[in-house]
């Protein structure tokens, strides 16, 4: 910590042939360091981009010491203050302290970092065929996670316009107006907390029903 330091002097003047008597008080100030306050973030599990800690707090001074107290997995590096996650890494505490000059005392402050699980998705439906007019076949996306859910998809390569709900699936029919081979590409799903990318396909093979002739009865 910094520290100032005042001399005070008091002087008596003496009278000739005394010299002046001196006395001196030395005044040591120290700064009591303030390390901020703590801060909570939370990280989807599947994000490994660095985490620099010190944007987790907030109000605290330069020049304290990064710890990790609590939590494994991935690379934490006290110098600079940074964790970069794996897929191995959990649920972490960081402690930044600041040691004081005495008579203060040292300053801690806490930065916790949560890792929230990846959302999953399913695209449940089995690779049909029927007949075109007929009922409408359904195709379902089902979700893990915290809701509400997105699900975002294409249609025939064409991105289709993102579903969201707040329950774990969502139901969607598949039109038989047009005959042809409709192939649904489930992309990602995003839920409260982060988007993982997911990959399922399923497709649905509308066909053109068969029209019979009737012949014209031959007339002799």
């Amino acid at each position: 910590g910094m520290t100032a330091t005042v001399t005070f002097d008091y002087t008596i003047t003496g009278v000739s042939p005394c010299a002046n008597d001196i006395s001196s008080v030395t005044l040591t100030f120290s700064h009591q360091p303030n390390a901020g306050a703590n801060g909570t973030t939370t990280v989807c599990a599947n994000n490994l981009v660095p985490i620099n800690l010190a944007s987790i707090i907030s109000g605290q001074e330069l020049g304290g010491v990064w710890t990790r107290t609590s939590g494994t997995g991935g690379v934490f590096n006290a110098a600079s203050g940074t964790l970069v996650p794996d897929a191995t890494t959990t649920n972490s505490t960081f402690s930044y302290h600041i040691t004081a000059v005495a008579p203060c005392v040292d300053s801690n402050s806490v930065a916790t970092v949560n890792f929230t699980p990846t959302p999953l998705a399913t695209l449940t439906s089995s690779n049909v065929s029927v007949c075109m007019g007929y009922a409408s076949p359904t195709i379902t996306f089902s979700a893990s996670g915290t809701p509400p859910f997105t699900f975002a998809y294409t249609l025939n390569g064409v991105t289709q316009t993102a579903i969201t709900t707040a329950s774990s699936s969502v139901s969607i029919s598949v039109p038989t107006t047009n005959a042809g081979a409709f192939v649904y590409n489930l992309l990602n799903i995003q839920d409260a907390n982060c988007t993982s990318p997911q990959a399922a396909s399923v497709t649905i093979n509308v066909i053109n029903a068969p029209t019979f002739n009737v012949p014209t009865p031959y007339v002799v």
